[in-house]
């Protein structure tokens, strides 16, 4: 019975082993590009593609959030950091709505179990630590010319480790006649 034991246990280890240097030759492999970071972005918290509430009923590719991203690059470069904070706003469930700063940072909104909740992909600042509040009324909007719906207004101010705050003021991601463009959208009327 023992030998048995031992026999079913060695092959237990073994097994573990064989697995353990299998998901290292995956996960490490020479082709594998999952930890690669070189646009500067942390996940994007489950915001695929689809067709949303609030935009112009076109669908959005899977690679939006990288495609916002890239036409608002942080000025400083580095890596963003992400947070989120609930908002005052009506938002459905099935909406979403963009919004991003002259410095690169970008906030996605969306409803999340009847909250509104704003998530926030932060450039790189000195002392910023994330804790954030709203310093005005949220405004979303939807649109004609975007898949997704508009942070019209959004003015944040997020605490310093060194006392001073930072104070953030999100816009839409396309505004038509200006330089605020975005690839995602179409240049026809904007509001509805």
């Amino acid at each position: 019975m023992r030998t048995t034991e031992r026999r079913f246990a060695r092959g237990l280890k073994n097994l573990a082993v064989i697995l353990f240097v299998a998901t290292l030759s995956v996960a490490c492999g020479k082709n594998n590009k999952s930890g690669d970071n070189s646009n500067g972005n942390v996940g994007w918290g489950g915001f695929g593609g689809g067709v949303y509430q609030g935009g112009n009923g076109n669908s959005l590719p899977s690679n939006w959030m990288d495609i916002v991203s890239n036409e608002n690059r942080c000025q400083q470069g580095g890596q963003r950091a992400t947070t989120k904070i609930q908002v005052n706003a009506q938002v459905n469930v099935g909406a979403l709505y963009v919004g991003v700063t002259s410095y690169g940072d970008i906030a996605v909104i969306r409803n999340e179990n009847g909250q509104s909740v704003m998530h926030m992909y932060l450039c790189p600042r000195a002392g910023l630590t994330g804790q954030g509040n709203l310093m005005s009324q949220v405004v979303v909007e939807n649109s004609y010319s975007c898949p997704m719906g508009q942070v019209s207004n959004a003015d944040v101010q997020l605490a310093s480790s060194y006392g001073q705050p930072y104070y953030l003021g999100f816009r839409p991601i396309h505004v038509q006649g200006t330089q605020a463009q975005s690839s995602l959208c179409r240049n026809q009327q904007y509001y509805q």
